[in-house]
């Protein structure tokens, strides 16, 4: 599902955010497979790839760049000029919806365009990710950053979930720019038990995510989902883009997670054990302020 559009102005192109059910899990497979089709990695190798236009347009490919693609390219440059560039154009003041300020969007092309012109050498070789879809760049990748697109990611997890556990359920898929986050439930775990409302329920799943526009971790974990969405995600296992052999370096840790189960019979022993303790609140201020520093 796509959020309704913005009605304040900016000169960046939107970060779309989509979320599938369910019910949606083969719309969620198409999404994504179309994303991979319309997705380009562009060497940069000249100076008028990147140059601006008056309205924030590439003056060589009319594409505009998503605000997450133009911050790694333009902390690549310089330092500061990521904040200067907001703060000209003012695209900060409408990202705070605060009252107008003085702002000039040619000023911060100007300065942008400058401070490339000088420094290109810092991002040259390095790989624009262009959305031709949406005619939009949504990442500056550095040289040793290791691809690994959101629809090989959902391959490789779907095909692990499915060999180590086959009674999983796809829960969620949460796709917000260029990242995927993936949810599977184990329908044999779920329990409501634990609290005196039976309708609080429990149950133990996994979660993955991939980022394909920055070096950000890969990751898959066990994790403790309630009836509002995911409670507690069980480890830290992650992997960068960086490697040799990113994808079968991946394939291992989706498997390792996915063979992860939650005990919920120690889950439950645990809520009880929370919900039978006392944090020694009262109605006294002077004894509830101590308490509050306690805890």
């Amino acid at each position: 599902m796509r959020p309704g559009a913005s009605s304040v102005r900016s000169i960046f192109a939107p970060i779309a955010a989509f979320r599938f059910n369910p019910a949606q899990f083969d719309d969620c497979v198409k999404f994504l497979s179309m994303r991979a089709d319309s997705t380009e990695r562009v060497a940069v190798v000249d100076l008028q790839q990147l140059l601006m236009g008056p309205d924030g347009r590439l003056l060589e490919s009319g594409y505009r760049f998503n605000s997450l693609g133009f911050t790694a390219l333009t902390t690549a440059l310089a330092s500061g000029l990521n904040p200067l560039f907001h703060e000209l154009s003012g695209e900060t003041v409408q990202m705070r919806n605060v009252p107008k300020k003085e702002f000039d969007v040619a000023a911060a092309v100007s300065v942008y365009n400058t401070a490339l012109s000088v420094r290109f050498e810092a991002v040259r070789e390095r790989n624009l990710l262009v959305n031709n879809a949406e005619k939009s760049v949504d990442g500056c990748l550095s040289m040793d950053h290791k691809f690994l697109d959101n629809f090989r990611f959902w391959q490789l997890t779907s095909d692990e979930i499915a060999t180590k556990q086959p009674h999983a359920e796809f829960y969620r898929a949460e796709i917000i720019g260029r990242e995927l986050r993936m949810y599977f439930v184990d329908p044999r775990s779920k329990r409501n038990d634990i609290f005196p409302d039976r309708r609080h329920t429990f149950a133990a799943g996994w979660c993955f995510s991939n980022r394909e526009d920055a070096g950000k971790s890969i990751r898959a974990n066990s994790c403790l989902f309630t009836k509002f969405g995911v409670a507690v995600v069980a480890g830290n296992n992650k992997l960068s883009h960086l490697g040799a052999d990113l994808e079968g370096r991946t394939a291992i840790l989706l498997s390792k997670a996915a063979e992860k189960e939650i005990d919920m019979d120690a889950v439950a022993k645990g809520l009880r054990a929370l919900a039978a303790t006392s944090m020694n609140f009262s109605d006294d201020r002077g004894s509830f302020e101590a308490t509050m520093y306690q805890w």
